[in-house]
């Protein structure tokens, strides 16, 4: 199947761009963060791997918190070169060391960037027209009994309603994907002790209200009213300390699967 990259380099250039200074001391606050942190370290603790690779890493603030609370050693590798610095740049920061690779994902090589044992990915695999392609890609940087972790936003979803009405431009550089057909897919490449899990009860978040706005007039009138309330809910849901989800509401899934050691 001919893969097509709905997003493309300009538009993370961009989006990097009005992302700001770097600074230090980034650790999960907000619940939509300590989210995927309660998952990224669940899966970290069950499997144990020796290092962490962030396919999609540009700008990443989590290659070195991750670094930092569990100890292990984090390379990354994207395709925008303003991405790729500035994950540099947090990287040394934070005192951490780790390589960044500035390449694109179909045109590198384990021998390149070697093979990990966790594989992770955060909001990529839907930027691409063939999932399982990307994944079969992604696959080929897991060593041997190492893990796959795919995270997505779940755009099936009262999420993907609120795209489609105020962002349907941003909305169609994703790929929808139910977790069902994500868990399939791990499977079809083989993998082992395939699960996955839906994320969060509610995020206003997952909407970019500043980007490709239908109604551009009217970002100033609701984007500020749209932060007030989710800092709101913010507070709310950090405080109930609930992290797991339900189809229709979830922000976010994940599946994680274990490549298979070859016998003989």
């Amino acid at each position: 199947m001919l893969q097509v990259d709905l997003a493309g380099e300009n538009h993370w250039d961009q989006i990097y761009r009005v992302a700001g200074s770097v600074r230090s001391g980034w650790y999960p606050t907000d619940y939509d963060a300590l989210t995927l942190e309660r998952a990224l370290l669940t899966e970290i603790a069950r499997y144990k791997p020796e290092s962490l690779f962030e396919v999609g890493c540009g700008n990443s603030v989590w290659l070195p918190y991750l670094a930092r609370k569990t100890g292990l050693k984090v390379a990354g590798m994207d395709y925008s070169e303003i991405g790729c610095k500035m994950a540099r740049q947090r990287l040394l920061a934070e005192e951490v060391p780790g390589r960044i690779f500035c390449m694109d994902l179909f045109e590198a090589s384990p021998d390149e960037v070697g093979q990990h044992g966790f594989v992770f990915s955060l909001g990529l695999v839907e930027h691409f027209t063939n999932p399982e392609g990307v994944l079969a890609k992604l696959l080929e940087f897991v060593r041997p009994g190492g893990v796959l972790f795919t995270e997505i936003p779940n755009l099936w979803s009262i999420h993907g309603l609120l795209s489609w009405l105020w962002q349907p431009e941003l909305l169609a550089k994703h790929y929808l994907i139910s977790k069902r057909q994500l868990v399939r897919a791990y499977k079809r490449l083989d993998l082992e002790k395939v699960h996955g899990c839906y994320l969060g009860l509610f995020s206003l978040n997952i909407v970019a209200w500043e980007h490709y706005p239908r109604w551009p007039n009217l970002v100033p009138l609701i984007v500020p009213l749209i932060r007030r309330i989710h800092r709101r809910t913010n507070a709310v849901l950090c405080r109930i300390n609930k992290f797991d989800g339900i189809a229709p509401l979830a922000p976010f899934m994940y599946v994680a699967g274990q490549k298979p050691v070859k016998k003989g």
